[in-house]
């Protein structure tokens, strides 16, 4: 049965919610460890976000599209649950940065002003040092939300270019000519 334009955004967003609750469980797993930002933690993310994309669009091909999909809707499919998911774990970003754990948001962003002025130390005459205060005042202006909004368009993009890759390898045409086409 091949479904509607209906049942598959239910269905993008239905897949999404278990998508996104799992990487909000190895962030929150990552955070309760003390990891929140380490690689092992960034890495047991992006694992699990490119085998749940490629496991919902193979799902939703055999169970809900008769086992074809063609290229363009694998990529509408991934794109979407990436969007979708991104939103759930933006969210999740946004509450425990805002309210469970402030001190985390100010951690992360003495982080990476510290970066920063390691950079410009290695690499002194490069950038003058208006433009480094201004780089280190950038940073500084930072708020949660904005956390949320990178890690969405993160999101976002690199699903839609994992996307193009894995809809070769889901994607499956009908090449049976008495296909009855409806």
């Amino acid at each position: 049965m091949t479904t509607t334009r209906k049942s598959f955004l239910y269905n993008v967003m239905m897949y999404a919610i278990v998508m996104g609750g799992m990487l909000v469980l190895v962030d929150l797993l990552g955070y309760l460890l003390g990891a929140y930002n380490g690689f092992l933690s960034q890495s047991l993310s992006l694992v699990i976000y490119i085998y749940c994309l490629y496991f919902f669009c193979t799902k939703y091909r055999e169970e809900h599209q008769n086992g074809f999909i063609t290229y363009w809707q694998s990529v509408f499919f991934i794109t979407g649950l990436s969007f979708f998911a991104s939103m759930i774990l933006g969210l999740f970003t946004y509450i425990l940065m805002k309210y469970i754990d402030p001190d985390l948001f100010h951690h992360l962003m003495e982080e990476i002003e510290s970066n920063y002025v390691m950079i410009f130390d290695q690499n002194e005459g490069v950038l003058s040092n208006q433009m480094q205060e201004t780089l280190i005042e950038n940073v500084r202006k930072i708020r949660p939300m904005d956390l949320w909004s990178s890690k969405m368009s993160s999101y976002l993009i690199g699903g839609f270019f994992v996307a193009l890759i894995m809809s070769f390898f889901t994607r499956r045409i009908n090449t049976d000519p008495f296909h009855e086409i409806n």
